[in-house]
């Protein structure tokens, strides 16, 4: 592998990295609305949801009947 290959690994590793947080961010946000009582974490929840689906840890697919 040559250094330019590394380097544009180690981008989208960060890129990846980027989103990662950003979605435990949101879930956090979510965690702590359901904690508080909060009936809005239901729509946080959605975007983590969203947004997990978005960086490709989970696959939105309709329910099997």
């Amino acid at each position: 592998m040559s250094e330019q290959d590394l380097v544009a690994r180690v981008a989208e590793l960060e890129e990846k990295l980027d989103a990662t947080l950003k979605v435990v961010s949101k879930l956090v946000t979510a965690l702590d609305s359901m904690r508080s009582g909060d009936p809005k974490f239901i729509f946080e929840m959605d975007l983590v949801k969203h947004s997990l689906c978005e960086t490709g840890y989970f696959e939105n697919k309709p329910l099997e009947e």
